[in-house]
């Protein structure tokens, strides 16, 4: 039976695919990824990348999902250097807020990419990447677990999503300057009011 020698060399250039798809965000944002450019950069015809992940939307939820697992071991890296109190949720919370504060300094666009990034109103987001999701928001849940505002699973993912969503909106807005107030200069102390406030609360 004859078989096809182009696949082996076709399937290697989906890690390549993704790493240069990453460079283009890392360099252009979200805008700066077309199929086009890709097939260009990469040299294969985009077919081949249609072919390899079903659709562009797809190869963004590769490399997106990338993104999401990078932040994940930056801010596990962060934690797991802690010296401080184990229990001192005030602490390990803002040592993961600068953490992820200097992720989001070194790859903007990029991580910009993973909120600018919509599948269509009938699409869902596949179960692997939802996981991607609940690992990072996991991090903040394990530090808050021992507070007793936060004893029920439902409570502690609650606390983690508003946790995090208003880190990232404090550090984004540092760096769009929408809101003259909020600077690059204070975005920790920023942080800090809204950590302390909810971890206070919570005990």
């Amino acid at each position: 039976m004859a078989t096809n020698k182009k696949q082996p060399a076709r399937e290697a250039l989906r890690p390549l695919l993704i790493e240069k798809a990453l460079s283009l965000l890392e360099k252009d944002g979200f805008s700066g990824l077309q199929a086009r450019r890709l097939a260009k950069e990469v040299g294969c015809s985009v077919g081949t990348i249609y072919n390899l992940f079903g659709s562009m939307d797809d190869l963004i939820l590769a490399t997106n999902a990338i993104t999401l697992k990078q932040m994940r071991e930056h801010l596990t890296v962060t934690d797991n250097n802690w010296t401080g109190n184990i229990e001192d949720a005030h602490g390990r919370l803002m040592a993961l807020a600068a953490a992820y504060f200097a992720f989001y300094q070194t790859h903007e666009q990029r991580w910009a990419a993973v909120f600018e990034f919509q599948r269509g109103d009938d699409e869902h987001m596949p179960d692997w990447y939802v996981e991607e999701i609940g690992l990072l928001m996991g991090q903040i849940e394990n530090i808050i677990a021992h507070l007793k505002g936060a004893a029920s699973p439902d409570q502690r993912a609650r606390i983690a999503r508003a946790l995090w969503a208003a880190t990232h909106g404090i550090v984004t807005l540092s760096f769009s300057g929408r809101l003259g107030s909020v600077r690059r200069e204070t975005v920790l102390e920023d942080v800090d009011v809204v950590v302390k406030a909810v971890v206070n609360g919570l005990k």
